[in-house]
């Protein structure tokens, strides 16, 4: 009877250690994605709204911000916003589950392997969200520096 416990014990706790380092691995990778897919974004909408403002006002070498109106130049913000906010979602639920999958871990690994990881420390967890925030921020800032 105690051998089939401590099966258990060493079965959950290998799956909730893969568990932790496979949701560690995907946050990561999410972070390099929205990261990459976010510059991306923007650098489509500087060139964007360089063709369209070269070609409204007619001339060669145009600061884009000064050829639209706010809410012009807002609607390529609202895209930006939008994924801003789907990567958003997202990390905020793997965030979730891998705090989970520590906490479950912390509770039985001593049992077992006696292994702690120690308290899961939630205060900048939030964090690289600054980095996703920050392209929407950039864009509405460039706006507000050179609009005239």
């Amino acid at each position: 009877m105690v051998g089939v416990m401590e099966d258990e014990l060493k079965t959950r706790e290998q799956w909730l250690r893969e568990e932790v380092k496979n949701h560690r691995a995907l946050l990561l990778s999410l972070l390099q994605w929205g990261m990459a897919i976010l510059a991306t974004v923007e650098s489509s909408l500087y060139f964007i709204r360089r063709d369209l403002a070269q070609a409204i006002l007619g001339k060669p070498f145009v600061i884009p911000a000064q050829a639209f109106s706010f809410w012009h130049w807002c609607f390529g913000t609202s895209v930006l916003f939008l994924i801003v906010l789907l990567f958003t979602m997202f990390y905020l639920n793997l965030l979730k589950r891998y705090t989970s999958y520590r906490e479950q871990l912390n509770l039985i690994a001593p049992t077992y392997s006696k292994i702690s990881d120690g308290e899961v420390k939630t205060s900048l967890q939030l964090v690289p969200l600054f980095f996703f925030w920050g392209f929407l921020l950039i864009d509405i800032g460039a706006w507000w520096a050179f609009h005239k």
